[in-house]
């Protein structure tokens, strides 16, 4: 075994060594002695072994305990000297730290002292933020909340009891006044922190009394606040049952507690019950409502009221005019109808599924001359649920919020949200809601529903998703599918309910996990805040959890419903109170708060016409008179007519929920009706429809009751690429305010945007009439070309005048018809997406298609090209991944310039300053260039709508906004740098760099400086910039969001330079996982160094050969592959390297003897061959003679292409095929590298031969 050497010696060697010896001895000696030390890292020749760090890694009490007092000593010192080398290097210290004060620890033990030193200071640090933290942790169990005295400020008399106008308002404070200040019992401060502070009563605590408070170091525990109820109801002090009568009026029975809305002497809470019951939840034993509910508009909500404030087997006791009776619609007052039926509504199991339930206990009507009553007792359920366990059938809990079970405007999710605050803001996802568990090794799921059908086997991959979790468990999640990283909408989830799932190549069935009501023990006495932290532990990484905004203003709830809308598939919002419990069925402390219409429905008939089906849909009734009725099962039903085509399967009696575009009352003919009703799902946890009179609240809220026609407007930029033009919108539309977001919008998507590689929000989407047309019988018509001439003329062509698309394109005969008839441009015909969903395409859509794509690559072509390198995405990325590290300055250096870029303008509007267009509705982006070796590299920066940033002062970047989009850019001249920074911008007219071929832009230079590069990996630039506005350390950064890659841009809050914050090592090693070649590494000040992942050493020369000349007749390009003269003969290069003659020639030999295989980046085999090799010859034999001994010798300098070239070059010509032959003359292959290894050894200048140039350029010598 080899022996190892003491560091301190062979560093003194070393150092010696080098003064003494040849540089190749030295670094021969250096090389192999290093290992004896276990040295590493060849240019860090002190830094700790792979060895040292193993010693460092078995540093601890069991085996310090073991050495003598000599080694141990010995390894004191070493971590001394660790210690200083990390400081030095700005290096991590913890582990050195960590192991130093286990070393102190035995030394004391042993009786050693030491001497104080900067190590010792780091170990008494460590010792007392270790004491602190553990002090720390155990403060962090003490009770978030300690309540000291219940109801310690109180309302009493007269204004407790609900008089409007009380003649004072008495406060009574629980507490002794004693000179100005309340007493408190100290006990209820003492016992609950001296429970877990000290809880063996060691007498550890030291209490200390002082109003003065503080003046040193201390740690906050509590604060003494006065924190308002959340409910500000009344609380009734009895000794026996509380029992309440709503409308009590002046006739309340004797104990009862009296609620009405108007005041008396009666009254005990003045209170519109169209408001809710103002007492808090499961208070009541006994409600008493005669002859009020009638009075109230909305029977479901004052319903589930009553059942929110009965306590558990609490009774309702109520007397009402019946339906059969005239009582019931003699009174002008009243606003809701009941008959016996209705109350048997609420203690039917079977149709009460949603909402609260009653058993009845008595139930009758009773008739008086012409007036019949319905009188009885409901009795709230005492339902005595099991716990809730792995596979145990339980309710999952539902939104119940007085009445109706979801939202659909902000202000009404504040009025539930503020009495609970903070809330928790989640998106709404749109798969199945399921319960998932495990015990032991059995793992099963179930849909909501469905309880105890376990589907886990039959839904390919969820077994194993599941089974990743260990323990025992339960899981409230969501079941969607994912496709190409994107969630799938609702409609295309309906397989999932199906015994074999179908899913195409590449779909994955995604578990997401938003509540844990067990593990290992029932959790559902936990807050939801609590729950959230251990799903966060326990749960992440292993599933997906929904991403969560907390709230507690009406501010941020706004801002977070926002943000939850914009998720990927998101149905809206879930809001959860962070006091919920976890409980089954109705639940008032979460609400849900949807984006569209949503019904549940019941299946009446349904038609099938090639393979697609349609359903028609029911409501229950209630107490509504529409008239349009069917009959099923025994039961009416209002039929609303036929939703779109689906492929959902359904039948008679099943529950489907449907998404409306709107609801139609019509009160003359006494119809209810839908339009653009389409099928999500089935819900098979329901067994009946909603009422009619619950969608018309629904369609209400969700502002989808029908309104006057609308015009419907254009939408997309100004100068898209392309423009769509319709004949007119159709109901859909006109509901929406969209155009084409009806039926044929996925076909229209799908058929015509993807293969043009656009999305909606890119092209100009508009109508000849952007009204809807209907003929005298009220169908929806399409505007004939004369009409078009007369009435809507000024309409189309101004929209086209306005938004300037470059291509126009008519959808349907009757479009191109129309803009021929108004004169405006058309480019291309397509058929309407109606047409093409009927009839197929037949190769003409395909052909088009292809026209319309082959002209957007000529005006993107024509744009690249004069703009010096406008950016397009997929060949600017490209080039990017291909040619980052040739971007980077050798200096690490180099200038930077910040510019607005605004397109579409027209020459007035060209005319306006920056400012003056942040007011306008042009698209806007940054430019962000930096100056690189052969031109400018950079990137645009998405800066969103001119209103985000007037907003934002004038530009979200120089606000500091963080992650902004971004997308690279192609290289640009360097004139680049100057443009836009001369006082009022740089107008570009059309058909200039920057501007299309039909509109005008305007550049303008918002900050300009100097930037410096500091670590730079494919995929994060690490910059640091020093202009006047943009200054400090930035990273670019090409992160995965949502499945797909985007570039980003932020300023981070920590300024260290990465080069002094982590590793090279650690770096290295990522990029080597992830297959990337380079690493540049550099901080401020330094040259950029550029290593191999592969060898983890710095790449030195890498040999590149520009083409210098091509013959385009037969694709053939020339290059002087190694010229061992260069410009300035037997010189060496930047590198210090020099290439004989001799070894050029064996280069140039070897090659052809080879397989003279050809690649492009040294990676990927190339569709090229070389067709010609030759070195250049010299002057005479004897010269060549010379030249491969190393003697004086003189060479030729002649013309080569557009450079020279000497006497021994090698150079070679290479046949390209067609591809690559248009990738060299749009100057992505510009030369040639020669791949291979090289022995390097030093040698001095004296021994290079002199040369005498023989100049065929100029015709003379030197």
């Amino acid at each position: 075994m080899m022996q190892q050497l003491s560091r301190e010696f062979l560093e003194e060697v070393w150092k010696i060594a080098k003064n003494k010896l040849p540089g190749w001895v030295y670094l021969s000696l250096l090389k192999d002695s290093r290992s004896r030390a276990g040295g590493r890292a060849a240019h860090r020749i002190d830094e700790p072994s792979a060895l040292e760090k193993l010693a460092l890694g078995e540093i601890r009490p069991r085996v310090l305990r073991e050495v003598d007092d000599q080694e141990l000593g010995a390894v004191w010192l070493r971590l001394n000297q660790w210690y200083q080398n990390a400081k030095r290097r700005k290096r991590p210290i913890e582990d050195i730290v960590n192991a130093a004060a286990w070393a102190v620890a035995e030394l004391k033990r042993r009786g050693i002292d030491l001497e104080s030193s900067a190590l010792v200071g780091e170990v008494e640090n460590l010792a007392e933020a270790s004491s602190l933290k553990k002090f720390e942790q155990r403060a962090g169990k003490l009770p978030g909340e300690l309540v000291l005295v219940r109801d310690f400020l109180c309302v009493v008399g007269s204004a407790a009891k609900g008089k409007e106008e009380p003649d004072d308002i008495d406060l009574l404070v629980r507490a002794q006044l004693d000179g100005g200040a309340y007493k408190l019992e100290s006990q209820n401060v003492v016992l609950p922190v001296r429970n877990v502070l000290d809880p063996n009563k060691d007498g550890a605590l030291h209490w200390i009394d002082s109003a003065q408070g503080v003046h040193g170091d201390h740690i906050p525990l509590y604060d003494l606040v006065m924190r308002r109820r959340d409910r500000l109801g009344v609380e009734v002090v009895k000794s026996g049952p509380f029992r309440v009568d709503l409308g009590c009026g002046d006739k309340k029975p004797e104990g009862y507690f009296g609620i009405d809305k108007e005041e008396g002497p009666e009254v005990d809470k003045v209170h519109d019950l169209e408001k809710g019951i103002p007492l808090d939840d499961e208070t009541a034993d006994e409600i008493r409502a005669f002859h009020v509910l009638e009075h109230l508009e909305n029977k479901q909500a004052i319903m589930a009221e009553i059942h929110r404030v009965l306590k558990p087997g609490g009774r309702f006791v109520f007397e009402v005019p019946s339906t059969k009776g005239d009582g019931a619609f003699a009174h002008p007052d009243h606003k809701s109808f009941w008959n016996l039926s209705a109350f048997k509504f609420w203690t039917d199991p079977k149709v009460t599924e949603d909402r609260p339930r009653f058993e009845a206990t008595e139930l009758e009507e009773k008739k008086t001359g012409d007036l019949v009553y319905v009188k009885g007792i409901l009795t709230k359920p005492e339902e005595v649920k099991k716990a809730i366990e792995p596979f145990g059938k339980f309710t999952p809990p539902k939104p119940q919020l007085a009445g109706f079970t979801e939202l659909f405007e902000v202000d009404e999710l504040w009025r539930w949200a503020e009495k609970r605050i903070p809330v928790a803001i989640e998106p709404k996802l749109n798969g199945f809601r399921a319960i998932a568990s495990r015990r032991g090794d059995r793992v099963g799921i179930w849909f909501e529903g469905q309880p105890g059908k376990n589907i886990a086997d039959r839904l390919p991959g969820v077994a194993e998703q599941l089974r990743k979790i260990p323990g025992d468990w339960v899981l409230d999640v969501d079941v969607g599918i994912e496709r190409k990283g994107k969630r799938l909408p609702r409609i295309d989830l309906a397989t999932l309910n199906s015994e074999r799932p179908e899913l195409q190549d590449g779909d994955r069935i995604v578990i997401t996990a938003f509540d844990i009501p067990y593990l290992g023990e029932s959790l559902t006495g936990l807050e939801f805040g609590d729950r959230r932290e251990i799903l966060e532990k326990k749960i992440r990484g292993k599933l997906p959890i929904p991403p969560l905004r907390w709230a507690d203003s009406l501010e941020q709830i706004r801002a977070a419903v926002r943000w939850a809308f914009k998720q990927d598939r998101s149905e809206g919002a879930m809001a959860k109170a962070q006091a919920s419990k976890y409980k089954e069925g109705t639940i008032t402390d979460w609400a849900k708060l949807k984006r569209i219409a949503e019904l549940k429905v019941i299946v009446l008939d349904s038609k099938e016409a090639n393979g697609a089906r349609n359903y028609f849909g029911g409501l229950l009734p209630g107490d509504s008179d529409w008239e349009n009725r069917t009959e099923l099962g025994g039961e009416e039903y209002i039929n609303l007519g036929a939703s779109f085509n689906t492929s959902i399967k359904a039948k008679p009696g099943d529950i489907l929920t449907v998404e409306i575009l709107e609801l139609i009352p019509d009160e003359e003919k006494k119809r209810l009706s839908w339009l653009g009703a389409r099928v999500i799902d089935v819900d098979s946890s329901r067994k009946s429809p909603y009422f009619a009179n619950q969608a018309l609240d629904i369609a209400q809220r969700a502002q989808v009751l029908q309104k006057a026609l609308r015009m419907v407007p254009s939408s997309g930029p100004k100068g898209a690429l392309v423009g769509f033009v319709g004949a007119s919108p159709g109901r859909v539309e006109i509901a929406r305010g969209d155009p084409f977001v009806g039926p044929s919008r996925e076909t229209f998507e799908g058929k015509y945007l993807e293969p043009l590689g656009l999305t909606r929000d890119q092209v100009m989407i508009t109508n000849i009439s952007p009204e809807l047309l209907t003929d005298d019988a009220g169908r929806v018509r399409q505007p004939s070309p004369e009409e078009a001439k007369t009435r809507f003329r000024r309409w189309i062509v101004g929209e086209l005048q306005r938004l300037k698309p470059e291509i126009v394109v008519a959808l349907g005969g009757v479009a191109r018809d129309c803009l021929k008839a108004v004169g405006a441009p058309v480019d291309f015909t397509l058929p309407h997406p109606s047409a093409l969903r009927r009839f197929g395409d037949k190769g003409e859509v395909t052909r088009k298609i292809r026209q319309i794509r082959e002209r957007i690559q000529k005006i993107q072509k024509a744009e690249i090209d004069e703009e010096g390198g406008e950016t397009r995405g997929a060949r600017a990325q490209r080039l990017w991944e291909d040619h980052w590290q040739e971007r980077i300055p050798p200096s690490g250096r180099g200038r930077f310039v910040y510019q607005h870029h605004w397109r579409g303008l027209d020459e007035e509007e060209a005319k306006q300053s920056d400012r003056q267009l942040l007011d306008s509705d042009h698209s806007m982006h940054g430019d962000l260039r930096f100056e690189g070796p052969d031109g400018l590299f950079g990137w645009a920066v998405f800066l969103g709508t001119a209103a985000d940033n007037k907003k934002a002062g004038g530009d979200k970047l120089l606000a500091g906004k963080s992650d902004l989009r971004l997308a690279p850019k192609l290289l640009q001249p360097k004139e680049w740098l100057n443009v836009g920074k001369k006082s009022g911008g740089q107008v570009m007219k059309p058909g200039a760099p920057g501007s299309t071929g039909k509109t005008w832009s305007k550049f303008f230079a918002l900050d300009s400086g100097t930037y410096e590069i500091g670590v730079v990996t494919q995929n994060s630039i690490e910059i640091f910039l020093d202009g006047s506005r943009l200054a400090g350390r930035y990273m670019i950064i090409y992160p995965r969001l949502g499945g797909d890659r985007v570039w980003l841009i932020d300023k981070p809050k920590d300024q260290t330079p990465r080069a002094e914050a982590e590793d090279l090592a650690d770096i290295l090693s990522d990029q080597k996982k992830k297959d990337r070649r380079f690493v540049v590494w550099a901080k401020p000040g330094t040259k950029p160094v550029k290593y191999s992942t592969t060898t983890g050493e710095p790449i030195g020369k890498e040999l590149y050969a520009p083409i210098l000349k091509a013959d385009r007749s037969k694709h053939i390009v020339y290059a002087a592959v190694v010229d061992p003269y260069g410009k300035s003969g037997t010189q060496p290069d930047a590198h210090e390297d020099w290439i004989p003659p001799a070894h050029v020639e064996e280069m140039a030999h070897a090659f052809l003897q080879g397989p003279m295989d050809m690649t492009l980046e040294h990676i990927e085999k190339a569709d090229a061959k070389i067709v010609e090799s030759w070195v250049e010859q010299y002057p005479s034999p004897e010269d060549y003679r010379a030249a491969m001994l190393g003697l004086p010798h003189k060479v030729y300098r002649k013309p080569f292409g557009s450079d020279v070239i000497h006497s021994g070059s090698w150079a070679v010509g290479a046949w390209l095929s067609d591809e690559l032959w248009e990738k060299y003359e749009d100057r992505e292959i510009n030369g040639f590298s020669p791949g291979g290894v090289g022995l390097r050894k030093p040698i001095k200048q004296s021994e290079m031969p002199q040369i005498e140039f023989v100049d065929l350029v100029a015709g003379g010598r030197k």
